[in-house]
């Protein structure tokens, strides 16, 4: 068996819910049964406004094409071939029509975008509104101006004339009255202006809040406007004269939103949400309790249906007529801004936490499509009334519009012309990008079971409990994933029982476990498990001296195998080969790296493919090491210089890059512009500069948002930096400002004196702390030793910290330099303990011998330019180390 520690991780996942999925199923049996399975089975299921109350049933059965289908994706999708070695099985048998019905898969074509505005001067946006016709647009920011929608420029800055202390930017709120007479905005100091629309006439500057002004609504009847700043105080203003009604003391926090359900009861958000009587100043309901971050609220168009979001960022509804929580209706997937519904009531949009915009069909509960908003920041959105078009605001100034190409065509849009991604083939040994890759499929926005609950949903892979048999689940994958143009394939691949299947050389996994039944009554219930492998098949990439052993095995997205070889020579080997084949390794940005001398972890992108190579000794043998190569998806990438070979890189919220190439400036433009428009960017010439040697490239995908800077170096070579990389890239940081007492006062890490018995020490230099433990000796023993040793060199323990015999948290102090002692009771009743903090020096040798370290920590450790030409100079330096070897117990 191979260690665990290198075992890939989508897999361990999948194993780890398949093991303790049952019991996680009798907890939460209870509730899944009580829900209904769609609007067109119950009549008991939620449906948020009348227009929706009307028969979608026939709709739903006559429906065969999902979200994801390629019958609603452009042309460039070359024809399928068959994946050697998987069999294909023969077609399912069709499910009944009430199976269909149950279903309810929402007939749904996705969204792409039809307009992006961003060629004007607002180089800041922090609040929009839309008129109640839906001609009208306004946007606050380091300007208030007002648009005509479907015009790329603004017709008017209403704040233009402003000079010096008479405003205060940015402007914080923006809202337009129900009647279209009226718009208000709030600036940075909580001024409170309002215009009339008809011709943009000021007529009231009030001085409102003390402070920011950050929300503020207009009541129904456009009589009443209210406002509120950081402090929890609401006041009420009369609209016409100018005038305070009342002030609201609504929370001891700050309301981060509100809306009025009629013109005297108002829905808050801050710590919680809670609705209130604006004639007697009750409150009516909370609608949550306890202190919860980023409440959304969201109204329906005939203000019957209210949204929110609890501590989870599940988003709840109120029947706003009868006073009630429909406990019965819960749409996960996260919201952490507005939720908007859009006017027919079909389909409600919510900003989520995880920099996405999120498209829920309101029937069927089903997310229907994720967008990806990473790169600028989401400050509101809305549907555009009397319209099927999504308008999203972005606070670095974009605004972008998303629908059919039909409802912008019948809108006045003309849609923008989008870039034609590269032709998928089947046959390709090449990672596909993550816009090809989402050409074939979206697991957040897949259908799935009625009743779902999530336990997890990335792009690649997902997992989820349903009220469902296991039959039915298998049925209803076959079906639908058939019809849209996936083939279902016997291999002997599967690591779990389940379902496998293939669609442009594509890869998906699908595994159930049903949950045990304790009583005749109960209701089935089925964790379902899937996970999109995309098309590159580890099993394509080399070996370097593999060794028979009953431990080897190779699946599709993982592979493992042993070799006699020494840890440094496969890591270098490896990283040639796959480099060769199109792979670049990278140092992870914004992480902190934890050096192992006896494995090796390194990462590599193509495309929108990510490899993970591990190599280790495992636990049963000292002259073999185990490598293991897994391969993950991603739906964020961006072409890098074939030449880079190594790069600094994260995707974990917004893009970040740098990397260094051999190609002039003028080639690197070149190069990205043609490779990012074939991967779906779109350019922008807003912004865009080349200058002295400089060049600013801004680029669009949908809701993302990239700006790619180009630098000449010294030697000529051309730095590619994309995103705030500043922080974290060894390249990229300037050298360190060491305040001179602390230089003056700190000790060499290398002269502090190490109890003589100190075991496992660890002069780890990433993170700047000596690691070691002491047996037999507990915390507060060490910690009185140190004492001495330091208090004898002129340092002072601070008289805060924790001493006691399981735990120490020690600082001694001597200037302005500072060192920490942590120590913690081991199981040998000794101390395991870590001494850190600015006083400690690393510019001399350590007495610790030198030991060989992975190529990313040589490189950053030395400060050298990111690249794989330095490969050979970094094994001629290992070369002459000892070589690592596991110790034989």
């Amino acid at each position: 068996m191979y260690p665990a520690f290198t075992r890939p991780c989508w897999l361990s996942a999948l194993v780890l819910t398949w093991l303790v999925g049952c019991s996680e199923h009798s907890t939460e049996r209870s509730v899944a049964t009580d829900q209904p399975s769609t609007a067109a089975a119950s009549n008991s299921t939620y449906v948020p406004s009348p227009s929706l109350a009307n028969n979608r049933a026939e709709s739903l059965v006559q429906s065969t094409v999902l979200p994801n289908s390629s019958e609603s994706k452009s042309d460039n999708v070359a024809a399928t071939a068959p994946h050697s070695p998987a069999q294909s099985k023969a077609p399912p048998l069709n499910p009944t029509s009430n199976q269909l019905l149950k279903w309810g898969i929402p007939d749904f074509q996705p969204f792409r975008l039809v307009a992006c505005y961003d060629d004007f001067d607002d180089s800041f946006i922090d609040a929009m509104a839309i008129s109640p016709d839906g001609k009208q647009l306004a946007l606050g920011g380091v300007r208030l101006t007002l648009w005509n929608i479907g015009e790329s420029k603004p017709i008017i800055d209403l704040i233009a004339d402003y000079k010096g202390d008479d405003i205060e930017r940015p402007i914080r709120s923006v809202a337009i009255s129900p009647d279209g007479k009226w718009l208000a905005a709030g600036d940075q100091k909580g001024t409170l202006r309002i215009w009339s629309m008809s011709d943009q006439h000021q007529v009231h500057v009030i001085q409102a809040h003390k402070a920011r002004l950050i929300q503020l609504a207009f009541s129904p009847d456009s009589k009443l406007l209210a406002t509120t700043s950081y402090s929890g105080d609401v006041t009420l203003w009369d609209v016409a004269e100018g005038k305070t009604i009342k002030n609201l003391k609504l929370s001891d926090r700050e309301i981060e939103g509100f809306a009025f359900l009629s013109d005297h009861r108002l829905a808050t958000a801050g710590s919680q949400a809670d609705v209130w009587n604006l004639e007697n100043d009750q409150k009516v309901a909370e609608l949550t309790t306890g202190y919860t971050i980023g409440q959304a609220l969201g109204l329906s168009k005939d203000r019957r249906w209210l949204a929110f979001t609890d501590a989870e960022s599940k988003v709840h509804f109120w029947d706003v007529d009868q006073s009630v929580l429909r406990e019965d209706t819960v749409f996960y997937g996260g919201a952490a801004g507005t939720v908007a519904f859009s006017d027919d009531g079909k389909w409600i949009a919510a900003r989520s936490s995880d920099s996405t915009v999120r498209i829920w069909d309101v029937a069927s509960r089903q997310t229907v499509q994720v967008i990806d908003a990473d790169g600028g920041h989401t400050i509101d959105l809305a549907w555009i009334p009397e319209s099927q078009l999504l308008l999203i605001a972005s606070e670095n100034g974009r605004v972008r519009i998303w629908g059919t190409s039909e409802a912008a065509e019948s809108f006045g849009i003309k849609p923008i012309d989008l870039p034609k991604l590269a032709t998928i083939t089947a046959e390709s040994r090449s990672p596909l990008s993550s816009a090809q890759l989402q050409q074939i499929i979206d697991i957040r926005s897949f259908p799935c079971l009625p009743g779902a609950k999530p336990q997890w949903t990335q792009f690649f892979m997902a997992s989820y409990t349903a009220p469902s048999s296991q039959a039915e689940a298998e049925l209803f994958y076959r079906y639908h994933l058939t019809k849209n143009g996936w083939e279902e394939v016997s291999t002997t691949d599967q690591v779990l029982p389940g379902l496998v299947f293939r669609k442009m050389g594509c890869e998906l996994n699908i595994a159930f476990m049903q949950s045990p039944t304790t009583t005749a009554d109960q209701q089935a219930e089925t964790q379902v498990s899937l996970n999109f492998a995309g098309n590159f098949d580890v099993r394509w990439l080399p070996k370097f001296m593999p060794a028979e052993s009953k431990s080897t095995y190779a699946f599709f997205s993982s592979a493992a195998y042993r070799t006699k070889a020494d840890l440094t020579d496969v890591e270098v080997s490896l990283l040639k080969q796959f480099h060769d084949l199109g792979w670049t390794g990278y140092t992870r940005l914004a992480a902190s790296s934890n050096e192992d001398p006896l494995s090796r972890t390194f990462y590599m992108l193509q495309a929108g493919g990510e490899l993970t190579v591990t190599i280790g000794y495992p636990a049963d043998s000292s002259d073999e090491l185990y490598v293991q190569t897994s391969v993950s998806v991603k739906n964020k990438s961006l072409p890098i210089p074939p030449d880079a070979g190594w790069i600094e890189y994260d995707s974990s919220t917004d893009l970040q890059l740098v990397a260094n190439t051999k190609m002039s400036l003028d080639d690197t433009i070149e190069f990205y512009d043609s490779r990012m428009a074939s991967e779906g960017w779109l350019a922008r010439q807003s912004l865009r500069t080349v200058k002295d040697g400089k060049a600013w490239l801004p680029y669009i995908r949908g809701q993302q948002d990239i700006l790619v800077r180009l630098v000449t170096l010294p030697d000529k070579r051309t730095r590619v930096i994309v995103g705030e990389a500043e922080s974290s890239s060894w390249q990229l940081a300037k050298p360190p400002e060491i305040d001179p007492d602390i230089e003056k006062n700190s000790i060499e890490a290398a002269d502090l004196r190490l109890p003589e018995n100190a075991t496992s020490i660890n002069f780890d230099l990433d993170q700047k702390q000596i690691r070691f433990e002491l047996p037999e000796i507990t915390p507060s023993n060490l910690a009185d030793q140190y004492e001495k040793q330091l208090a004898s060199l002129g340092w002072k323990r601070e008289k805060s910290g924790v001493v006691s015999d399981d735990f120490v948290l020690a600082t001694y102090m001597k200037g302005k330099a500072e060192i920490q002692l942590r120590a913690s009771l081991s199981e040998n009743k000794g101390s395991a303990s870590i001494i850190s903090g600015d006083g400690l020096g690393w510019s001399k040798p350590l007495p610790a011998p030198p030991t060989r370290v992975s190529f990313g920590t040589w490189l950053r450790r030395g400060r050298r330019i990111a690249s794989l030409e330095l490969l050979d100079e970094y094994e001629k330096e290992m070369s002459k180390l000892p070589k690592v070897s596991k110790p034989v117990h």
